[in-house]
């Protein structure tokens, strides 16, 4: 295309105008600073180029771009990021026009002023205030009963069963229809003739085996595109939560939200037996990276204790790409960018004392830290988007 849109012409001029009055505070304020507060040059610009700034920033996302998005805080570093980078400019450019070229330094300002005028345009429109609103799929399946509880396994020979146990008597007298859907990843220990045992004994459960182990994330996304419940539950299978939180979400599905998870990082989370501290400390520092890159209002992404509605759970892991430990996150990301309400609530949570980890710290963590900047390019490249559409 030649030749912007109309929509996208207004939406230049608007950007211009607020482009054009913090200009004229920017130039207003250097030259009082330095005519009357003789200030230096570059500390006057520095700070007038701040108040321009500030001007622009709330202006543009009001008006100009009209952006309602409630994460503010990842808005306001990725525009501080874009700012730092202008003011560099700002100052680079002044300096060269005014002492190497010996021009005015109100002339050598105005000159300034478009070039970083065109910086601080390109990229707060296709990064700052890029709206990343993703179609949500057409989902045309019903749900055919009340909830259906999803269990990814890997080696839970020991757990397992007892897991299953515990989910079916507390489901008996709280819905009329239900449904267990295990997921056997590949185990190499007696798992999977523990859940074909079970499921032959309890026509409520279902088992999907995988061949070979492709990961959490694959499992619990096979077992939610294979679930029927109004409500998908998906729990860990050592029963580090115990099933009864449950009871807590529902209110929550009854008042609108579309997904409620589990949180070991509340204040009112339970955490009767922790993990060790290098895992602690690795949780930590990657909560830390997702929120700052992905999820700034969510304080636990991890915990293996979330529920959907049934549409937002066939859209969502319909979507998602990530057969590993960062679905979590993958999914959480869609849900926001598709507009899902999403509920954080503490939880009860313990460590599982009866099996070895098999948590890598380095690579699972490397592997992890890759996942994310791969949901984030994803997000950024209109992967998803493509990925629906096809669909």
């Amino acid at each position: 295309m030649l030749f912007p849109s109309k929509n996208t012409f207004f939406l230049a001029c608007k950007y211009s105008l607020v482009g054009a009055t913090s200009a004229i505070i920017d130039i207003g304020i250097l030259a009082l600073l330095v005519e009357y507060a003789h200030l230096h040059l570059l500390i006057a610009a520095v700070l007038s180029f701040c108040v321009a700034v500030g001007n622009g920033f709330f202006w543009n996302k009001k008006w100009t771009f009209q952006n309602t998005s409630p994460r503010i805080a990842r808005q306001y570093i990725k525009f501080f990021l874009t700012s730092l980078v202008g003011l560099c400019l700002n100052l680079l450019f002044l300096s060269l026009f005014v002492y190497w070229l010996r021009l005015w330094y109100i002339t050598a300002k105005i000159i300034t002023s478009a070039i970083v005028f065109f910086w601080n345009f390109t990229v707060n429109k296709f990064w700052t205030f890029r709206p990343y609103t993703i179609e949500r799929p057409a989902i045309l399946e019903k749900s055919s009963c009340d909830l259906s509880v999803i269990i990814p396994a890997y080696n839970e020979a020991h757990d397992c069963a007892a897991v299953i146990e515990s989910a079916t008597t507390y489901l008996v007298p709280r819905f009329q229809t239900w449904e267990i859907i295990c997921v056997d990843d590949g185990s190499t220990d007696a798992t999977a003739d523990i859940l074909r045992d079970t499921a032959h004994n309890d026509t409520h459960i279902r088992v999907i085996t995988h061949a070979i182990n492709k990961g959490k994330g694959a499992s619990v996304r096979d077992g939610v595109l294979a679930a029927h419940g109004a409500l998908i539950l998906f729990i860990d299978a050592d029963g580090s939560t115990p099933i009864t939180e449950f009871d807590t979400f529902v209110p929550l599905f009854s008042n609108g939200a579309n997904i409620v998870i589990g949180s070991r990082y509340l204040k009112d989370s339970t955490i009767i037996h922790k993990q060790p501290w290098y895992r602690i400390m690795i949780g930590r520092i990657g909560n830390l990276l997702i929120q700052a890159l992905l999820l700034d209002s969510i304080k636990d992404t991890q915990c293996g204790f979330k529920a959907f509605t049934h549409s937002s759970a066939k859209s969502l892991f319909g979507s998602s790409t990530i057969d590993r430990w960062g679905f979590d996150m993958e999914i959480l990301a869609l849900a926001q960018h598709m507009g899902y309400s999403i509920k954080e609530v503490p939880v009860q949570w313990h460590d599982s004392e009866t099996r070895k980890s098999r948590f890598r710290p380095i690579k699972d963590a490397h592997r992890t830290f890759r996942e994310l900047l791969r949901i984030k390019w994803n997000l950024i490249t209109g992967v998803y988007t493509l990925t629906n559409k096809k669909k």
